[in-house]
């Protein structure tokens, strides 16, 4: 098997694990027929696809399709606040990422793939359902919600078929309180450092079955506040000085503990209370480096997993899912985190690994949606589509699937995007339009709205807008309002309402506004 390079942190186990391997028959997990090594060659790349800059060899990938294999297990891997563009697998200058890399040369990578959502609620939602989050109600206001009983979610799909169901989440948002645990048997969502999980991830992964299951892990590991451990902070200088000197030791010997912890309370010692307009450019690089060394302690940890997973026999027996929920600004337009709609907080990772691997991996530069991630798993195991989602299945790859992205922002009833084709609108207000041609302004600097004659596609842009909002509120009236979330307790509600995740009103804490709009 075709596995990843392993980071040089985690290198020592993994050699010590293929020694064992070398000496003991392969152990391949149960969970039906389909889980058999005829199953995993039936999985197929398409003939014409690039992958790493090498045509696909036509011999080896008979009859040019990606094609389901039903009752193999499903790994889905959220990676919160990850932004695609510092991955090196998709184009960043530094080494952020050799164990996903590696990963992604064996899978499907997908180029162009945007969130629905600029923050962890409402995308995850859109995640597990393939609703936009107009529909599926899940925002950043109170009183919290969660979606209607009319809304079916993936785990829940997946447990009417048979499957065994375990999620692995991170808190906040990602809870019970807002319809989360929906189809899950085992349901644990506690924020804690993704190192202190990794036993039971451990465990859940080694424990022998006789059902297909179904693993959902969500971590904030590349959250704010941005404090990788020593072996990882690879990129900052040493030679710093600024806002945030002195504050690492304090967030390392914080996150060494096996315990819950606050990350709002700590997001409020990391920042100033007014970010952009405080921090230096020196500042705002240091940032950058703290969060690419985050990135690389990350991806140490996926090297870990994936070492287990092939311990376990799983590893070719698994559709395996890497994306994350949105990225992460660091002033390009302004802000900090992710506030606002430009493509450094919508545009995420998408990374699919078949039964067996793709040889070669294969690149795919089609556009897609996280709202498509439920539908393609469902299409992966030849299941039943959930009921009139709005999301469709990247697979099989030749499929002609007109999308078009629509996302919100939870801060904001007017705030709004849509891209199409490479074509983007972001609506600030219904008199304040912003316009951008992304073929030829990656970086989303020339608003054409300004030029003294538009170009016409930015009609069709607000056609396609009102198009999308209009559906949206078909669906809605299909499935119903949403309802009011279970309790909260206190500490959650604060915890969010400094995460900024939900507008508390008289519930902020006083001197909490992050000033970034």
């Amino acid at each position: 098997m075709r596995r990843p390079a392993p980071s040089p942190f985690v290198a020592a186990p993994l050699r010590q694990q293929a020694a064992r391997r070398a000496s003991a028959p392969r152990r391949v997990a149960r969970c039906g027929s389909a889980c058999s090594r005829a199953a995993r060659l039936a999985v197929l790349v398409t003939l014409v696809a690039v992958a790493c800059g090498e045509e696909a060899d036509p011999g080896r990938n008979e009859g040019g399709v990606i094609r389901p294999t039903p009752g193999a297990h499903v790994i889905l891997i959220s990676l919160d606040t990850l932004r695609a563009d510092h991955l090196s697998c998709y184009g960043y200058a530094r080494d952020t990422s050799p164990n996903l890399d590696a990963f992604a040369r064996d899978a499907l990578l997908f180029e162009n793939v945007y969130t629905s959502a600029n923050n962890t609620g409402p995308a995850h939602m859109t995640m597990m359902t393939g609703l936009r989050p107009p529909v599926h109600g899940i925002d950043h206001t109170l009183p919290a919600r969660r979606p209607s009983s009319a809304v079916k979610l993936l785990a829940e799909q997946l447990s009417d078929s048979g499957y065994g169901t375990r999620a692995l989440a991170d808190g906040g948002f990602v809870t019970e309180p807002f319809g989360f645990e929906r189809g899950f048997d085992v349901f644990e969502s506690e924020l804690k450092p993704l190192v202190h999980k990794l036993p039971t991830l451990a465990a859940w992964i080694a424990a022998p079955t006789d059902q297909p299951t179904f693993l959902f892990l969500h971590t904030y590991e590349a959250h704010a506040p941005y404090a990788p451990r020593a072996e990882h902070d690879l990129f900052s200088n040493p030679a710093y000085e600024g806002w945030f000197s002195g504050k690492l030791p304090r967030f390392r010997e914080l996150f060494a503990r096996d315990e819950p912890f606050d990350m709002g309370a700590l997001e409020g010692g990391f920042w100033p209370e007014r970010r952009a307009s405080v921090l230096t450019e020196t500042d705002r690089q240091h940032c950058i480096d703290l969060y690419d060394g985050d990135i690389h302690q990350l991806d140490a940890h996926l090297g870990e997993i994936f070492g287990w997973l092939e311990d376990a026999g799983r590893y070719d027996d698994a559709w395996i899912v890497i994306t994350s929920d949105h990225g992460e600004a660091f002033r390009e337009h302004g802000t900090f985190e992710h506030r606002q709609l430009y493509n450094s907080e919508l545009h995420v990772p998408l990374i699919i690994r078949p039964p067996g691997g793709v040889p070669g991996g294969v690149r795919v530069p089609a556009l897609g949606r996280v709202l498509d991630i439920a539908p393609t798993i469902l299409w992966a195991l030849d299941l039943p589509p959930l009921p009139a989602a709005q999301g469709r299945s990247l697979l099989p790859l030749d499929a002609a699937v007109e999308r078009r992205v629509h996302a919100i922002a939870g801060e904001s009833e007017d705030l709004r995007a849509v891209i199409w084709n490479d074509r983007k609108l972001i609506r600030r207000s219904p008199q304040r339009l912003e316009y951008y041609d992304l073929a030829r302004d990656p970086a989303e600097s020339s608003d054409v709205a300004g030029s003294d004659a538009p170009p016409p596609w930015t009609t069709a842009l607000r056609k396609a807008l009102a198009d999308l909002e209009a559906e949206n509120e078909s669906f809605r009236t299909v499935f119903g309002e949403p309802g009011e979330a279970a309790e909260l307790s206190r500490e959650q509600l604060e915890q969010l309402i400094r995460l900024g995740y939900i507008d508390g009103g008289a519930l902020r804490p006083a001197g909490d506004d992050d000033g970034d709009g």
